[in-house]
């Protein structure tokens, strides 16, 4: 049996397991033999205690596996071929995560684009004028959370350019939010990206469900690119997660007078860069490549906890 696999899931049992954790349990995989090995390799007491006074959890796992299997949902978690890499740097990375598609994650660079929900006219014809013509020339991964707005934009140019995009979802995949992103489900598959998440199939959107989302999608990206932001708004939140983490922030200038663009000027304020056009993006874009590929190879992944 997948012992890795029935130990991921105990994180959709609401029980708290480490990346930590698989760095024993793949070491020390040939020693088991039933689900109550598990137990040494937890770290968490709760955790440890959860096993020991629920001998059959390993039977909710089996009906998770079933149900993905069913609907045809990919499961992943370290140690695995599809892990995404930039997870491994961040000891409270999701040690699971379920997706639909391929995992575009593993050969391209990792470009997240936010913003906000209410799109101004002059974002949008920024986007087409200069993302567009971003996107056509590097192999990139357009990461995004799949709202209305900035979002779904961003979705909708990355499909157009051929470029594979990642939807990101503050739900489980049976449960698609926002409705209107099932219509797109076949065009993200096809130019090759995905719809990821961390939550089990059947999960409902919660409200603490949307930060969850941006913190993986932060940590899953090269580069994060705030397109549009109100000063109080969950694309600050995401941008603030970003530079809490040390991802490299990006984002435009906005009208002064505009509240709609307050966040971006909030940003440029305290030390974000500034993108002006397509060619901002290409020099950024160039410099973080270098700098991702010297650490790649200075770095002994996986299982490297930085924060």
């Amino acid at each position: 049996m997948e012992w890795k696999k029935y130990f991921a899931l105990l994180s959709w049992q609401k029980q708290t397991v480490l990346i930590d954790d698989f760095q024993q349990l793949n070491k020390q995989y040939e020693t088991i033999q039933s689900p109550e090995d598990l137990y040494s390799f937890s770290s968490t007491p709760s955790t440890r205690q959860y096993l020991l006074e629920n001998k059959g959890w390993w039977k909710q796992a089996e009906k998770h596996i079933k149900v993905c299997e069913r609907q045809k949902i990919q499961l992943t978690w370290p140690g695995q071929q599809d892990y995404p890499p930039l997870l491994y740097y961040y000891k409270n990375s999701p040690v699971l995560l379920s997706y639909r598609g391929a995992p575009a994650w593993l050969k391209h660079f990792q470009f997240c684009v936010v913003g906000s929900r209410k799109i101004h006219p002059s974002t949008c014809q920024w986007m087409d004028h200069f993302l567009s013509v971003f996107l056509k020339k590097y192999p990139l991964c357009l990461l995004s959370g799949g709202a209305r707005g900035v979002d779904q934009k961003g979705h909708a140019l990355a499909i157009r350019s051929q470029t594979p995009t990642v939807c990101f979802l503050p739900c489980g995949l049976s449960n698609i939010y926002p409705a209107n992103l099932k219509a797109w489900e076949k065009p993200i598959l096809h130019t090759g990206g995905a719809f990821l998440s961390p939550f089990p199939p059947e999960f409902q959107i919660q409200k603490s469900f949307f930060h969850y989302r941006n913190t993986i999608m932060s940590k899953m990206s090269h580069l994060v690119f705030i397109l549009q932001a109100e000063k109080r708004s969950g694309s600050m939140m995401t941008a603030q997660k970003a530079g809490h983490l040390g991802v490299t922030l990006c984002t435009l200038p906005g009208p002064v007078m505009n509240p709609l663009f307050a966040g971006n000027l909030k940003l440029i304020n305290e030390g974000t860069l500034m993108i002006r056009d397509d060619q901002d993006l290409e020099t950024l874009y160039q410099a973080q490549t270098l700098f991702h590929q010297s650490a790649d190879n200075s770095t002994n992944l996986p299982l490297v906890n930085l924060l």
